[in-house]
């Protein structure tokens, strides 16, 4: 079949099986599993854990919190400024925080 005929989820797949097929060693990626149902969203987060227990290294941007877990190191990106910040924030204590980064960026208090 066809790529341009496969759906956005074995599109997303495919290209990065691609990406995977020469081993880098290091993968970025922006927002890999956006817009994509559950399974397919695990499945992906599946592929990169086994290429980073591999000794891969990821560098992704994201809007999924499931996809937290893959990181060993977090930053916040607001205003064009890196911000680290603490890989075992989740839910309302992420949100917190992103709500406090963005109130200091923007001199509130």
């Amino acid at each position: 079949m066809p790529a341009a005929k496969l759906s956005g989820g074995m599109k997303k797949r495919v290209s990065i099986g691609m990406a995977l097929q020469n081993h880098p060693g290091i993968l970025i990626l922006d927002e890999p599993s956006a817009a994509l149902d559950l399974p397919c969203k695990a499945d992906i987060r599946s592929y990169l854990s086994v290429y980073l227990q591999n000794g891969g290294t990821v560098l992704i941007t994201t809007h999924e919190e499931t996809e937290l877990v893959l990181c060993n190191r977090l930053y916040l990106l607001y205003d064009g400024q890196l911000h680290q910040t603490d890989t075992t924030l989740r839910g309302e204590q992420l949100l917190a925080l992103i709500q406090q980064t963005a109130n200091q960026m923007e001199g509130k208090p």
